[in-house]
């Protein structure tokens, strides 16, 4: 993602959440694992779409290679991954 000039983001993520544990989705710098967003969390079972809206970020300057996690808090209960996107402004 090229960071660029950009002060906001936006991340959208769609899981199916296979339990009743709390859902949580984040934007981490691949090169360190520094989290550059991370959602409020999502609770129930079932089809979840995580959208942040519009939000500041920081730990992203120019052209970053990034990494989407989804998880619960139920280790049993991880998401299974349907989609992901990342916008930013």
């Amino acid at each position: 993602v090229d960071f660029t000039g950009c002060t906001q983001l936006r991340l959208i993520v769609t899981v199916n959440q296979v339990g009743s544990g709390l859902l949580q989705a984040r934007l981490v710098r691949n090169s360190d694992g520094a989290v550059i967003y991370e959602t409020p969390t999502a609770t129930g079972a079932g089809e979840k779409r995580l959208d942040s809206n519009w939000q500041s970020f920081a730990n992203a300057v120019g052209q970053t290679l990034v990494r989407i996690q989804a998880k619960s808090s139920v280790v049993a209960d991880d998401p299974v991954f349907r989609g992901a996107v990342v916008l930013v402004q």
